[in-house]
């Protein structure tokens, strides 16, 4: 199975998140995340409040031990 996810950036700094096996999307307030998690086979998708992070200054470098 397939599943597209798509986020929308919206005013006041809120997220839409939808997905292909949603039948409604979601809005992500501000201080709540998406995590993403590969439970049983499956990947499945939370909402959780957590306090901010500091920012990365580059994002890229945090992935480059994956290429």
């Amino acid at each position: 199975m397939t599943a597209t996810i798509a986020l929308e950036a919206l005013k006041d700094g809120k997220i839409r998140v939808n997905t292909s096996s949603w039948a409604d999307p979601v809005v992500l307030l501000p201080g709540e995340v998406l995590e993403v998690r590969w439970v049983a086979g499956q990947l499945n998708l939370f909402r959780d409040s957590r306090p901010p992070e500091p920012p990365v200054s580059n994002p890229a470098k945090d992935f480059e031990e994956f290429a």
